[in-house]
């Protein structure tokens, strides 16, 4: 159930969100929420969540500058080395041979998240180097259990050279089991070794961005204001920072390869309520908030803990309320990506909960 925006255990985890509406106000020109209703709210309070309370909607220029340097590389040819250093740098010799790496991760793209819990696993090895673990994993399980085609030279060789790595990850992560952190394996969970890691698959499919987009129109059809999520009332607010902007540059990459982050070439568009925004306001939404510390992690998005109730209560509205377990049932047996969704709605539960934050990139 969707917690009612009054509710007081949701208000002392949510006030970054609360004061959008209590006084707050977007600047014309730089588009971060300002917070001018600083006497809602204990002055210590504000000072400690100040910092989540800037709507990074610049995060567009910065997407557009980024796949402008990105399809330079890209230019002629060499996608390939375009794709290893922008898209994490699993790269080494130790693991896989060039060729092989390409083969196989080129049509594999995903957005990566990870519940950042301090564990025996984190106090051991760096969130960089789980992460790498992460990918090892993910395309291991995919070589080795979720390929039918007849394994090649190549094959054979990544899977070899990467034995030695592949059976310490193993052997390190038996932790994972244990630690409350970590996600459920039948919940887009195959092949990560890591159980506090996931990913969603690009592209987005056609069919779950339909699914959200139709979820997203029925909560606001059917929902009174006040028992909407904080989240979908900013959505809709004229002065909403989610323009959609950064999700329109995404959209429109297309590689030599064929890469393309969504499987529609257009966004959807809502109506009555909602009639200013697209599907890409909304994805717009779900990548979260800059990073401060995007050098050490790697993760250059996030979730913070203060964001985590809100983020939940959206979520869970639009993947999980009132589906029968008929409906869930199909729709995981038709969509990848509502599954991974589901894996990433379960760890800002488990944020929540343990008081920590969400990486994303």
């Amino acid at each position: 159930m969707t917690r009612k925006c009054g509710d007081d255990s949701t208000m002392s985890r949510s006030l970054f969100i609360a004061s959008f509406f209590d006084g707050g106000l977007v600047d014309e020109h730089y588009r971060d929420v300002v917070a001018d209703g600083i006497d809602t709210f204990a002055l210590d309070t504000f000072q400690r969540v100040s910092i989540w309370f800037q709507f990074d909607v610049r995060f567009a220029s910065r997407t557009r500058e980024y796949f402008q340097e990105f399809l330079t590389d890209c230019h002629g040819l060499d996608l390939s080395k375009a794709l290893l250093r922008e898209c994490g740098k699993l790269t080494t010799s130790t693991y896989m041979s060039y060729r092989a790496y390409l083969t196989y991760t080129l049509p594999r793209m995903s957005l990566e998240f990870a519940l950042q819990y301090t564990c025996p696993l984190r106090a051991n090895y760096s969130e960089q180097h789980l992460r790498q673990w992460g990918r090892l994993s993910s395309l291991h399980a995919k070589l080795t259990t979720g390929d039918d085609a007849a394994p090649s030279v190549d094959k054979l060789q990544w899977v070899e050279n990467a034995s030695a790595e592949i059976e310490r990850m193993q052997l390190a992560t038996t932790v994972c089991a244990h630690c409350p952190a970590c996600l459920p394996v039948d919940t887009a969970g195959d092949g990560e070794s890591v159980g506090c890691l996931g990913r969603i698959n690009y592209p987005v499919e056609a069919q779950f961005e339909k699914f959200l987009a139709d979820r997203v129109q029925l909560s606001l059809d059917t929902l009174d204001a006040e028992d909407q999520p904080r989240l979908l009332r900013i959505l809709v607010d004229p002065e909403s920072p989610f323009d959609g902007e950064a999700t329109k540059e995404l959209r429109r990459v297309v590689t030599g390869e064929g890469l393309r982050f969504f499987e529609l070439r257009l966004p959807i568009v809502l109506t009555r309520d909602a009639a200013r925004l697209t599907t890409d306001n909304i994805f717009d939404l779900l990548a979260g908030f800059r990073s401060e510390d995007s050098d050490t992690t790697t993760y250059t998005r996030e979730l913070p803990f203060e964001a985590a109730a809100d983020y939940y209560d959206f979520l869970d509205l639009i993947l999980r309320s009132e589906l029968s377990q008929s409906e869930v049932a199909r729709l995981t047996s038709r969509s990848r990506n509502y599954n991974q969704f589901l894996r990433l709605l379960t760890a800002i539960e488990k944020a929540e909960a343990l008081n920590t934050r969400v990486l994303i990139d």
